[in-house]
């Protein structure tokens, strides 16, 4: 029996890789509908890509944000120029962004 439409192609395709889990309700999502449940951290995490529906590990890439570039200012206004390497060097202070390491789709970002 082959599915009639695409997203159900799509359904067959994430049960396929994913077990069910009984302590999870999940409902397949709408034609153009992406959605992710679950909260990023500082470090790579396994899910199933909303874009691509492959079981990955997620390749994470830390960015400069507006937080960073405040905190680095009130270091230079305060005079602590020694610290703003640090800022821009560590990732206390940028956020973390999550992407697919397949189709290359953003997923979702975590900050500090």
């Amino acid at each position: 029996m082959q599915p009639k439409m695409e997203s159900e192609k799509k359904a067959l395709i994430q049960a396929e890789i994913l077990p069910p889990n009984p302590n999870v309700k999940a409902y397949p999502p709408q034609p153009g509908q992406k959605y992710i449940v679950k909260a990023f951290g500082p470090e790579p995490t396994y899910l199933t890509c909303p874009n691509c529906y492959c079981n990955i590990r997620t390749r994470i890439e830390s960015r400069s944000t507006a937080k960073t570039h405040l905190i680095a200012l009130l270091c230079f206004m305060m005079c602590f120029l020694p610290c703003l390497p640090c800022i821009y060097c560590t990732d206390g202070c940028r956020a973390i962004e999550h992407y697919c390491p397949k189709c290359n789709e953003y997923l979702g970002k975590y900050d500090n």
